[in-house]
């Protein structure tokens, strides 16, 4: 005998979108620094994986290993 659950989150992508902007503007949960020319930018590791190939395929492999670390990763760029 086995059950089966449906879980519908009604107006989630307007739900999504809110909660990313509200991630964005409160900085509470900043997990990486970037770094270029002297300024410095806290951003959310999630965001920049999602918008982003280069930095998604730059937090899988640099950071892999340093999980434990709990310290935020710190990014420099420079041209």
């Amino acid at each position: 005998m086995s059950s089966q659950i449906c879980l519908k989150w009604n107006s989630f992508l307007s739900n999504i979108a809110t909660s990313f902007e509200s991630l964005w503007e409160e900085e509470g949960l900043v997990d990486v620094t970037l770094a270029s020319d002297g300024q410095c930018l806290t951003a959310h590791k999630v965001i920049l994986s999602a918008s982003s190939p280069f930095f998604k395929k730059v937090f899988q492999v640099s950071f892999a290993a340093s999980s434990a670390n709990s310290r935020e990763p710190f990014l420099r760029f420079s041209s």
